[in-house]
């Protein structure tokens, strides 16, 4: 009998571990996950516009050589409204954009977009700056190397925009683990990888 009093000492202690746990998570988890939506917005809405650019070029230009056809944008159309909607939109882009990379000359029709597509990517990574910048102050945490490259890339002009904007998801993922956005590389791993290679070792 004298067991069972500290049996229910244990199980109390466990307990108030267990909601102070809960309560501690609760109060993380929301701001990561608004950071999260935030991010997500800002970053789908690069895709949407390149990806209305690219078809608005396409139209216009006669080249058969460009690394996309019409069909690409019919597919993508018929996945408006679902989970896959902005994963294909991540493949479309990165495809558009590894002939920048991987042959001697890009093709007409990311040369048509390319100017637009930059300065997309520039707001984009000016836009997400305070939000990063208010979650890490919120949570106490210091990523440095991260926020010296996010205010780097608002300002770069160089082609290598085009990869860090590809890579970001992947690149804030490891910085802070918590600020995971949806799975983009869920169709165009191997693409990214492949332009990442190329311009490494161009």
């Amino acid at each position: 009998m004298s067991s069972s009093p500290s049996k229910a000492c244990f199980w109390l202690i466990l307990l108030i571990s267990s909601l102070l746990i809960s309560l501690n998570l609760g109060e993380e988890n929301p701001v990561a996950s608004v950071t999260v939506q935030k991010i997500e917005m800002l970053y789908n809405q690069v895709l949407k516009s390149s990806i209305d650019n690219c078809r608005a070029a396409l139209q216009n230009l006669n080249d058969t050589s460009n690394a996309i056809d019409k069909q690409y944008f019919v597919e993508l159309d018929k996945l408006v409204g679902s989970q896959d909607y902005y994963s294909t939109a991540y493949f479309v882009f990165a495809l558009i954009h590894s002939s920048l990379f991987n042959q001697p000359s890009s093709d007409q029709l990311l040369l048509a977009v390319l100017p637009a597509e930059k300065t997309s990517i520039r707001q984009f990574f000016s836009k997400i700056r305070p939000e990063l910048l208010k979650y890490f102050t919120s949570t106490q945490q210091v990523h440095l190397e991260l926020m010296r490259n996010v205010t780097r890339w608002q300002n770069e002009s160089a082609d290598s925009l085009l990869l860090s904007y590809l890579e970001f998801p992947e690149t804030l993922q490891n910085q802070a683990p918590e600020l995971r956005l949806m799975d983009y590389l869920k169709q165009a791993k191997g693409i990214v990888s492949g332009i990442a290679r190329e311009f490494h070792l161009a």
